[in-house]
């Protein structure tokens, strides 16, 4: 009898061992994935059956609560969201398809542009241009021009549907952190598909109408999408420099300094993160060290003080923005407005300011994004998240010089200083 017993709590502490040792790894790999690790799906391929979507989607919601600090700030009901949600569940979720799409409006809810959950799609590897509401083709890839396409045109409908009303429609399924960033989000996607392989475009170019279907490829046909170059420059006339920062990735440090002393001894100097949404604030530090007059605290951390460069610039600056320039992009520009030293033209930033990104896994393989700090203001008090940067003078570019391959906001600059383009 006692050998028995003996034998049951052995096994009992065994049971419990392997217990703990399964809810360590699962809480490490789920709470510490790196992107690099996230494995997408698509959506008819998601390995979650339709028996599993009420116990996935609890577990989902689960982490979202515990690790999604800013709803409080955002004053979301996590409750409530959960409620709205499991309802339709419930009554209107029944196949893979459906239960994926739900996901993309759950943590689109969150309103968040790092809220999401990591979907394979069906797609043209093209972001259009978003002007006035109004969706263009511009600077097309080989794809889109073998199908039809041409430069300038504009998209008037998708699938039967107006494109302004489309992008309504399809509004709740994408993320962003202000209402503007949520609509350009989603015409960004008018070229993706998660569902299905064609889309039927009407377009119009110049004086004509035209209806062009368009076979959409698997994202692995395309490979790695090749994006702009890091950094590029020019000088625009004999006093205005000009460099373009696309991204906060590490190359681009090295890039700008080598574009910064080409234009540094110019009068005027104009710095363009209107494409800019990728990258680290550390990065951003480095950079804007050279564009600094004075020391003055980072905007994501008072602890982090930046110290201008020797060679630091001495003219006039101007730094363009838009709605596209988001992460550590806007850290970049909180900082170069907090200093004084520069003057912001263009629209207002994305409203996404953030670090601490991580991303999770639901306990049957479905992968999201978080970010997880709560809310943060700047040295001088700028909510770092939810509000866009404003910029000194709003000018967005239209569709008359769109056409005539002007740049808008470029050459109000340009103007205002009495340069020409």
């Amino acid at each position: 009898m006692k050998k028995n017993l003996f034998k049951l709590l052995a096994g009992f502490v065994l049971l419990l061992a392997a217990a703990y040792v399964g809810i360590y790894s699962y809480s490490k790999f789920y709470q510490n994935g790196d992107e690099e690790d996230v494995v997408r799906h698509y959506m008819t391929d998601i390995p979650v059956e339709p028996s599993q979507f009420k116990e996935d989607f609890d577990d989902i919601h689960r982490q979202v609560e515990k690790h999604y600090k800013l709803y409080k700030q955002k004053g979301i009901s996590m409750d409530s969201l959960y409620n709205v949600f499991a309802e339709k569940l419930k009554n209107e979720v029944k196949t893979k398809t459906d239960y994926c799409r739900m996901l993309m409006e759950y943590f689109a809810s969150l309103n968040s542009g790092n809220c999401y959950a990591y979907f394979k799609e069906y797609t043209a590897n093209f972001c259009p241009t978003l002007i006035d509401g109004r969706v263009f083709v511009n600077n097309l890839n080989d794809y889109l021009h073998d199908n039809g396409f041409r430069e300038k045109d504009e998209i008037v409908s998708i699938d039967g549907i107006k494109t302004k009303d489309w992008i309504e429609t399809n509004r709740k399924y994408f993320s962003g952190s202000t209402p503007e960033a949520k609509t350009f989000n989603t015409a960004m996607n008018v070229f993706n598909n998660p569902i299905d392989s064609v889309r039927i475009y009407t377009v119009k170019r110049d004086n004509d109408t035209l209806t062009l279907c368009l076979p959409l490829k698997k994202s692995e046909y395309f490979g790695v999408a090749p994006g702009l170059y890091p950094v590029e420059y020019k000088q625009l006339n004999a006093s205005v420099g000009y460099i373009a920062i696309n991204s906060m990735k590490d190359e681009s440090v090295e890039l700008f300094d080598s574009a910064y002393n080409k234009v540094k001894k110019l009068p005027f100097l104009i710095i363009d993160i209107r494409r800019n949404c990728t990258g680290s604030s550390e990065n951003g530090i480095k950079i804007c060290q050279s564009l600094l007059k004075n020391e003055q605290p980072h905007c994501m951390n008072k602890k982090t003080i930046m110290t201008p460069t020797s060679n630091t610039y001495q003219g006039k600056l101007f730094l363009l923005i838009d709605t596209y320039t988001y992460g550590a992009a806007e850290c970049f520009a909180i900082d170069l407005l907090e200093s004084g030293n520069v003057t912001l033209v263009g629209k207002t930033t994305g409203g996404d300011a953030v670090n601490s990104i991580r991303t999770y896994c639901s306990r049957h393989g479905i992968y999201f994004r978080l970010p997880t700090h709560s809310q943060k203001k700047s040295p001088k008090d700028f909510q770092m998240e939810g509000i866009g940067i404003k910029p000194h003078y709003m000018v967005e570019q239209n569709v008359i010089d769109f056409l005539d391959d002007r740049d808008t906001q470029l050459n109000y600059i340009l103007n205002w200083l009495g340069g020409d383009d």
